[in-house]
């Protein structure tokens, strides 16, 4: 049995059992479940007077009324807002870009927008910069240039393999050009992470083929046996770990399963990663001049930019097939 002096009833939206005084009867309260709003009904009862229980004077008539369309225009309102809610559903946000040319053209656009431009000014021109300014510091400032450019130098490697972690990201949700990423730099344990995720993953997997290595003082056929199987599960590692953004991402059982279900496609990115690689060691074994090192440095963060969308455009178009739980 309830309190006299409430009103039991139930919410229109939710199905909540409410308890109102009767004296909110035909005002508007919150559901304490599903907080919308709600009109008290008014009871059909006889309206108490001052004097008297039995009499009905013509004001109380007439508030009875006042109070029965107004809550017959809440409940209408309320149906409204129920119905038009259901109608506008949101759907599954779409990219906002799309792409302009063929898909084979356009990947190597990638890095030409605002924001790659700038990242391929700020990665390829930074050694000239330190090169402009090593000639010109007085030989008595030589230790804390030095010093100081150690520290810049260590932030922005830290801070390019952030942002090759966000092009991936961005590349797999269905972005076609270079994020944005100076303006909103991340913190600095956040850049260490990343870097840890990106060069771990490499160490992880070429160890074997290091240790062999370290241990025969040369590269034979087994090191070779050894360093080709690193170089074919890079590339699915690497995408692992940035996207579940965890060593984690490196389940051998993930990987193995990842790259059964999506097996000719992924040989596709392997070849990409296994041309970068070795465009790597020809442009570290290469003794050329600073200028043409830094045109040589400029092409090679361009290919980088792009084997990042297309490593994270893989995830996008396998990923119904990779079913990571991410």
């Amino acid at each position: 049995m309830g309190d006299a002096n409430s009103i039991n009833f139930h919410c229109s939206n939710c199905g909540r059992k409410i308890s109102a005084p009767k004296a909110r009867s035909g005002e508007r309260l919150k559901c304490p479940l599903c907080k919308q709003a709600v009109v008290v009904p008014v009871q059909d009862t006889k309206i108490e007077d001052k004097h008297s229980t039995d009499e009905l004077t013509f004001l109380n008539i007439s508030e009875l009324e006042e109070i029965r369309k107004r809550q017959a225009a809440e409940m209408d309102y309320l149906q409204e807002a129920r119905n038009q809610e259901k109608d506008q559903e949101p759907e599954e946000a779409e990219p906002e870009e799309q792409r302009r040319f063929p898909w084979f053209i356009d990947i190597f656009l990638y890095p030409f927008s605002l924001p790659g431009l700038k990242h391929l000014a700020l990665f390829t021109g930074f050694p000239l910069l330190v090169f402009v300014f090593g000639m010109i510091t007085p030989i008595q400032f030589s230790c804390f240039f030095n010093f100081v450019i150690f520290m810049v130098s260590i932030t922005i490697f830290l801070y390019m393999y952030w942002y090759l972690a966000e092009c991936i990201r961005d590349s797999a949700d269905g972005w076609v050009r270079a994020p944005e990423g100076v303006g909103s730099l991340p913190d600095f344990t956040d850049m260490i992470m990343q870097a840890v995720n990106i060069i771990g993953c490499l160490l992880f997997f070429l160890l074997p083929a290091g240790i062999y290595i370290f241990y025969v003082r040369e590269i034979n056929f087994i090191a070779w046996l050894l360093i080709i199987p690193a170089l074919f599960f890079y590339p699915i590692g690497l995408l692992s770990v940035v996207l579940y953004d965890s060593v984690s991402g490196l389940n051998p059982k993930t990987l193995i399963h990842s790259v059964y279900s999506t097996f000719w496609s992924y040989v596709g990115l392997v070849l990409l990663f296994i041309v970068m690689f070795f465009l790597i060691l020809v442009y570290r074994e290469t003794q050329i001049g600073l200028l043409w090192k830094i045109v040589f440095r400029s092409i090679m963060i361009y290919l980088t930019f792009i084997l990042a969308h297309l490593t994270g455009r893989f995830y996008l178009q396998n990923k119904d097939k990779l079913k990571w739980d991410l």
